[in-house]
């Protein structure tokens, strides 16, 4: 924790690697699993970030807040059911009886607006990012958009990019950390870029139209018949859809031995993505 009390309430991105046995064609399941109903969802939303706070929070008296009794109070509102935007409300009141500034509350569609703008259209270089604080302050390349700049000049997953026309990224980076790096349509970016094992290197790039979408990569690893599918930082409404589909194609002529969902950047929200839609397979 900082020496301020500080604070950003997000679903922890949920990391996995599931092999799991299948013989011949998948069988039919003979039940549907049974899906989290909107309050239950909301409710394990509502309890991580309680006991997130309760946990982490810097000072003891929660800066003479009555923690628990608040907790309390609010999570009876959502138990009685709300709308995903009342849940919201309610997430954004509560964590304002702290004191000002000590923490906050995003939905998903709020974190993302902050990452690509107003809209999922934006002048950059095309790649998702994850912000690390240590050994210091930089962006780790997640993944690069198909076509895009970033993908061009040869930005891979695992790279980081420590400043921004020379100048480092800084802790308060963290909140939106490609703010720097966007800027009007056709003009020029230098990054700092440190390739994992090399030396670091400046590359330029010209800034393009980018659309904030990802897809999904993998198929089967005809050597041993498995599987294998790595998910997206952000997944559109049928990607489990897609999987299933894709799986009941190849077991026709495959026998397969397992299946590898890799989830190490795919990013969680309040719906329980990824890990309630991956466990309906």
């Amino acid at each position: 924790m900082k020496n301020k009390p500080s604070l950003n309430v997000l679903v922890a991105a949920v990391m996995l690697s599931l092999a799991c046995s299948l013989v011949g064609r998948p069988a039919a399941p003979t039940s549907v699993p049974t899906q989290p109903s909107p309050t239950q969802r909301q409710l394990a939303v509502f309890d991580a970030a309680f006991a997130d706070v309760r946990d982490q929070y810097v000072r003891a008296d929660y800066g003479g807040v009555d923690w628990k009794a608040i907790g309390a109070q609010y999570r009876s509102l959502v138990a009685a059911g709300e709308t995903d935007d009342a849940f919201a409300q309610t997430m954004r009141e509560l964590f304002a009886k702290l004191p000002s500034g000590a923490a906050t509350f995003q939905t998903r569609a709020e974190r993302l607006a902050l990452e690509t703008g107003a809209s999922s259209t934006y002048f950059g270089i095309g790649a998702f990012v994850s912000f690390r604080k240590s050994p210091q302050p930089h962006v780790v390349i997640l993944s690069t958009i198909s076509g895009s700049p970033a993908e061009r000049i040869g930005l891979l997953p695992h790279d980081s990019l420590t400043a921004v026309d020379g100048t480092a990224f800084t802790a308060d980076d963290e909140l939106a950390p490609t703010k720097r790096i966007r800027g009007s349509q056709g003009t020029a970016v230098t990054l700092t870029v440190q390739t994992p094992g090399a030396q670091a290197h400046q590359i330029i790039l010209q800034r393009a139209p980018i659309t904030a979408t990802d897809s999904l990569h993998g198929g089967i690893l005809t050597a041993v018949n498995v599987a294998y599918y790595r998910l997206p930082v952000v997944a559109g409404s049928n990607m489990v859809d897609a999987i299933a589909g894709d799986l009941s194609s190849i077991s026709q002529t495959v026998q397969l031995n397992g299946i590898i969902l890799d989830l190490r950047i795919a990013r969680s929200d309040a719906n329980g993505w990824p890990l309630t839609q991956m466990l309906t397979l």
